[in-house]
């Protein structure tokens, strides 16, 4: 049995969609698992700009009130509305954009070969990434390795990474 029956769940991806571009951001994700006495509903917001804890609560009162006013949940529920982590991968345009000049690890295609590399993210075109692959420390600090031309659709993932130094 699901937690939340599926004509309520797009009717919360709705709202939810609605509210978050009211903020200039997207819905990337509404999920509900959970049993349906106590549904636990997750809610991944992005954007070109980075999601605040503001537009985390906004969304989340927007959610709660129609919840309410439409009776979409059943039973106790917990609501989690948030930004997307280091585990989302960078897939559109606005998230290439925002990771320029951050350290990034792409899979890709490269002569029916699998291959990833990390480095700096250093530009985006519609039809390729430019990644400038990090090299090994030496005495202490990371160099800049050679700069490596990505076509898109050879990407076959691509993910903002920490960088420590």
């Amino acid at each position: 049995m699901e937690s939340v029956p599926k004509e309520k769940l797009e009717r919360l991806s709705e709202v939810a969609s609605q509210a978050a571009e009211g903020l200039g951001l997207m819905l990337l994700r509404l999920t509900a698992r959970g049993t349906p006495s106590r549904a636990i509903i997750e809610v991944t917001l992005d954007g070109p700009k980075l999601v605040s804890i503001g537009d985390c609560e906004t969304i989340s009162k927007k959610l709660n009130e129609a919840i309410e006013t439409e009776s979409l949940v059943g039973g106790n529920f917990r609501l989690d509305v948030l930004s997307p982590g280091l585990d989302e991968p960078i897939v559109h345009e606005y998230q290439f954009q925002r990771s320029i000049g951050r350290l990034v690890e792409v899979t890709f295609e490269d002569s029916g070969k699998k291959r990833s590399i990390t480095g700096k993210l250093d530009g985006v075109t519609p039809n390729e990434i430019i990644v400038t692959k990090r090299q090994a420390k030496r005495s202490g600090k990371s160099e800049s390795g050679e700069e490596i031309r990505i076509k898109r659709a050879e990407i076959v993932s691509a993910f903002a990474r920490p960088d420590f130094g």
